[in-house]
């Protein structure tokens, strides 16, 4: 792999992670809100319930804006070959 690709390729890897720990993190909490009042007597703080659910926001955009970089990064690199 060209090693001006491989920078692209980690921040790329990086971003994808990112994004699936996010949505893990925002279904993990969710599922525990959506658990509020059921039989099985569940206690949930909605206070870290809320905190939760906005770092997995900011950490999904984030990693929107690393794909979004790269996407420019690699359009440049091609426009560059050609």
């Amino acid at each position: 792999m060209p090693s001006a690709i491989m920078p692209v390729s980690s921040a790329l890897s990086s971003a994808a992670y990112g994004l699936g720990d996010a949505g893990r993190r925002l279904d993990a909490s969710a599922r525990r809100v959506a658990a509020i009042g059921s039989p099985d007597g569940i206690s949930v703080d909605l206070g870290h319930e809320t905190v939760q659910q906005i770092q997995a926001k900011v950490e999904f955009e984030a990693s929107l804006r690393v794909m979004s970089i790269v996407d420019e990064m690699l359009g440049r690199l091609i426009n560059l070959k050609v």
